[in-house]
Parts: C-alpha cells; structure tokens; sequence
C-alpha cells in the first residue's frame, strides 16, 4: 500500500468491502476517483492481497508491482485494441470468423436488433472457461458515444504456474499466448484501419451524487435565486448555513388564548 500511495501523494486509502474469501479491503481515492483496490486477508491470506487497476490505471498499477514486488502473479490479463473506422466492425468480425474457423474456436455473437434499445454488437472467440478468449464489440455504441469505434480486446487467465510467467508479460506480448490470438494479434496491424487511444471516462461517485442534488433540490434552488438576487448571494447563503447548523434551532412562537 506504501508503494501505491507513492503513485499520487494526493491519494489516500478508504475501507470497502471485501470480495468474497478475503477479511479486509481497501481503495486508493484521489480526489473522487478510485485508481485501484486491494483485498487481503482471509482464507487468501497465503496468496498475498489481490490488487486490481483497469483502463488507465492497469499500466501503472503493473510499473508499482514489477519495481517492488517482482514475484508476483496475476489472476487476469487483458490487452485491446481500440480502432475508428465506419468499416472496423465488419472488417474484425470476418477476420475473426476465419481464423476461429482455421483453428476450431467456437465463436459466438450477440446482436440488438432493436434500434431504439441499440448498444451495439459483440463477437466473441473462445468459450468462457477457456484460458484465452477475445472480443469484439462496438465500444463506441455501448457507451452511446461514437458509433464507428471498435475495439478487439483479449482476455486471458492463466492457470496455476503460468500466473507467475504471465505476469512479466507486455500487452502486446500476451496476444502471442494461442496460436489463433497470435495469428489476430498479427492480421489486426494489416489493414489501414484508424487505430485510436481511447480513455473513458466515468462519472466519480461525488458526481453522481452532485448530479442528482441539483435534479431533486432545482426548484428550491431556483426559489432561493429569485429571493436572494444572484447566485453569489445563494452560494453565500448555504455555506452560512452549513457552518450555523446548530444554530437552526426550531423556533416556538406563544400566543395568549
């Protein structure tokens, strides 16, 4: 935890939950965001904590472990390719399909074929229980944002040993682990598709939470607007009141009968 905090000194650790057979679990936050979490503890507790950093996060969470922790192993490995093209999906689908075919991989293809209700379509190499498996989806229709952007991104979960091995491993290396996902690994650069560096972002917790203040208290706020004048003068309002809450007292009014 010590190393991780070095990572960003304005981070710092909040307790969550635990996943399941581990004690304790924490979260490294900065600012209202969550870069990684750790679990510890627990029937687990000889494997060492079990630490987790996905999108943007993941490169620098395995910098951390491999500079101070070199024997270590990994549960699971991804790696994608992210591409911008109106073509991109039909184009992985057929290649995808071929070398499935070549190699005897099941492959299998979920639609939406209502417009209205459209998050776009996936194909998938490799059986869940299967060491190595892949996708391909329409990244951009599923988060509704662009439509031509596509990503194939494999997925791998090493067995018992090779965990070890796996975890030294770059994400370009990992496509080199099935001899199907090699030969995708190497069809993927051969056309002059757009290839992209895509972030998502996602809504922090405090913005969430701050998103659904205004939508439920917009009236109120509204009313304050029209009695104070402006908006420095409401924004000033709140904050005195946030700092006399104890002075709010309800006030009794006694009239003579």
């Amino acid at each position: 935890m010590d190393a991780i905090s070095k990572v960003d000194y304005y981070g710092d650790w909040e307790q969550i939950r635990p996943m399941r057979n581990y004690d304790a679990a924490a979260a490294f936050v900065v600012g209202n965001e969550t870069r990684f979490k750790i679990n510890f503890g627990g029937q687990n507790e000889e494997h060492g904590p079990n630490i987790v950093g996905s999108g943007a996060c993941a490169q620098v969470l395995a910098d951390v472990v491999r500079e101070h922790f070199p024997a270590h192993r990994v549960s699971r490995l991804d790696s994608c390719e992210d591409y911008y093209h109106a073509d991109a999906y039909e184009y992985l689908r057929k290649l995808a399909l071929k070398i499935g075919k070549e190699h005897r991989v099941q492959c299998r293809e979920i639609v939406k074929p209502l417009k209205d209700s459209d998050d776009g379509r996936t194909l998938y190499l490799g059986s869940q229980t299967s060491a190595v498996s892949m996708r391909i989806y329409e990244k951009g229709k599923q988060l509704q944002t662009d439509s031509e952007w596509v990503r194939a991104e494999l997925q791998v979960r090493p067995q018992k040993d090779l965990k070890s091995v796996m975890a030294m491993l770059d994400a370009t290396e990992v496509w080199g682990l099935a001899k199907w996902s090699h030969e995708m690994g190497v069809q993927l650069g051969k056309r002059d598709l757009r290839r992209v560096d895509a972030q998502v972002y996602q809504q922090s917790d405090h913005e969430r939470a701050y998103r659904f203040m205004l939508k439920q208290y917009r009236r109120v706020l509204e009313n304050m607007l029209a009695s104070h004048g402006s908006p420095e003068a409401v924004g000033a309002q709140i904050f005195y009141d946030l700092e006399h809450t104890e002075d709010q007292r309800p006030k009794t009014s006694l009239k003579p009968i």
